[in-house]
């Protein structure tokens, strides 16, 4: 696979160079990490491309080139990332949803982390097995109740909020972010007239 990608300031002509990974090569940080075991299992009896390089004296195709090969390593990059990080991710049970009685839910409330922007507001229902937060953007986060370790309540004596704090078992997924740690807020008037 393609080690880097460089194009130089032009001159007379344009240059595209794209190095490739080879044997006895050091293999970087930033390399893959199946690359190091492809180059050492391929080496003894494998050519290799070292490097290659386009000259053109249209600057333009070539500096399309460089700027989607580059986008595409990029985003290769990010996928093998969101790939780590999910395979660290415990499979959660689904929630079952009370269908039977009315759910218990409460309204006007924020979360802590939050999924895009600065602020996260929503409702938060209880159901059979878990807890579900829904944005007003309909943005779901699910907490299954096996999956919580611990949950504070933090009231609003000399406080301006209310605070549920959950600390979870095994991190889940909100947005691109996996975390472990959800705080549930609530600012309530009554607090602030009795501080």
């Amino acid at each position: 696979t393609i080690k880097n990608v460089v194009l130089p300031d032009p001159d007379s002509a344009t240059y595209l160079r794209i190095n490739f990974y080879t044997a006895g090569m050091a293999v970087g940080k930033d390399a893959p990490a199946n690359m190091a075991k492809l180059v050492q299992k391929y080496a003894p009896y494998a050519s290799f491309i070292r490097e290659m390089t386009f000259r053109s004296l249209d600057s333009h195709n070539l500096t399309q080139a460089f700027r989607q090969i580059s986008e595409l390593r990029k985003r290769a990059r990010q996928k093998e990332l969101r790939e780590l990080e999910e395979a660290n991710l415990v499979k959660q049970a689904k929630l079952v949803r009370t269908k039977t009685e009315r759910v218990p839910r409460l309204s006007d409330l924020t979360m802590r982390p939050v999924f895009a922007g600065r602020k996260t507001q929503g409702n938060l229902e209880a159901h059979s097995n878990g807890l579900r937060f829904i944005s007003m953007r309909g943005e779901i986060v699910d907490i299954m109740y096996p999956n919580i370790k611990h949950a504070i309540f933090q009231p609003c004596e000399n406080e301006i909020m209310v605070l549920v704090h959950f600390h979870l078992r095994h991190p889940i997924m909100l947005g691109k972010k996996e975390t472990a740690r959800y705080s549930i807020l609530y600012r309530s008037d009554r607090c602030k007239s009795n501080c």
